[in-house]
């Protein structure tokens, strides 16, 4: 809301610029502090009590309460056009286009960790109980994990056959495995997309790190480390 004022507002800069040209022209004398009434205009500058104090009523009756805001005094505008530019509103809404791309990218980088933590936790759960139903032996057999980009596969026996009607499949939404031909021992000198736990001892020789990543963004993702000793970090 503007608030202008008829013939002589004033804004607060304009009033205090007023104000200190006529106080220095105070003259104190005989430490009386009412020789205040004796302000004199100096060269048009300055202003007497009379004055003044009709620039100040002028401008204040033309004021317009706007819920009761103290602040909305700022607001005072002059007939000749002050207030804000153009530019300067350019300016804000650029400041402010900024600051919400700032906000959306924190945002998403956030989202896409909570993604990638959420997965992880899932794997290391499965790892967890594949190995506790291995050193059960559980039906008599080894128990394992099966790795690809978009799923994983709990299986049970020392070799993986994906025909297998007994296999439980978890796809993964948005998160990917990454690499996960290459990304497991395979116990000699080549790699295995599968983690296979021995019966009893739940030890494993498939030992390496599963990543998962946001899609095809590298920049956020987490690894889960496996060990000899079926320690799952």
């Amino acid at each position: 809301m503007k608030i202008s004022a008829v013939r002589f507002g004033f804004t607060p800069p304009h009033f205090l610029t007023k104000f200190s040209r006529g106080y220095d022209s105070v003259k104190k004398h005989d430490n009386n502090i009412f020789s205040f009434t004796k302000l004199k205009r100096e060269n048009g500058a300055g202003f007497t009590p009379h004055h003044f104090l009709t620039k100040l009523f002028r401008g204040y009756d033309s004021v317009k309460k706007h819920d009761n805001n103290i602040f909305s005094f700022i607001k005072l505008k002059r007939e000749s056009g002050a207030g804000f530019t153009l530019i300067e509103m350019l300016l804000v809404m650029a400041i402010v286009a900024i600051l919400a791309t700032l906000g959306q990218m924190s945002y998403s980088v956030w989202l896409k960790k909570v993604q990638v933590n959420t997965v992880v936790e899932q794997i290391r759960s499965s790892l967890i109980r594949v190995q506790q139903q291995a050193v059960a032996a559980e039906d008599g057999l080894a128990w394992g994990i099966h790795f690809e980009t978009d799923r994983y596969t709990i299986f049970s026996s020392t070799i993986y056959d994906p025909a297998d009607p007994t296999n439980k499949v978890k796809l993964l939404s948005n998160i990917v495995i990454v690499n996960p031909d290459s990304s497991l021992s395979d116990g000699n000198v080549g790699f295995s997309p599968n983690v296979v736990f021995e019966k009893f001892t739940g030890r494993t020789i498939n030992i390496g790190t599963i990543t998962v990543a946001v899609g095809s963004d590298a920049s956020v993702a987490r690894g889960l480390l496996i060990t000899f000793f079926g320690a799952i970090e």
